[in-house]
């Protein structure tokens, strides 16, 4: 990660932590200045279903909460 943010950039953070997942992710967002969540990638049904933990900690957390989408090669520009 030092590699790809430039060294010293950004402050990162991680940990393995037991728990059920959105409990987990609220709690690390006390305090944080940003909680970055990644993509079930299951497609876009995901995005619609209720209850979904991305959903509970978009909804939350008290932290500003960014969802990193993973492109798939259909929507990768060619160059």
């Amino acid at each position: 990660m030092d590699r790809a943010l430039g060294a010293d950039s950004v402050k990162i953070s991680s940990a393995v932590i037991a728990g059920t997942p959105a409990q987990v992710l609220l709690d690390a967002s006390a305090g944080a200045q940003l909680l970055v969540v990644g993509d079930s990638g299951h497609g876009g049904l995901t995005l619609t279903l209720p209850g979904s933990v991305r959903e509970h900690v978009i909804t939350h957390a008290t932290c500003p909460v960014l969802v990193m989408f993973h492109a798939t090669e259909a929507e990768v520009p060619s160059e």
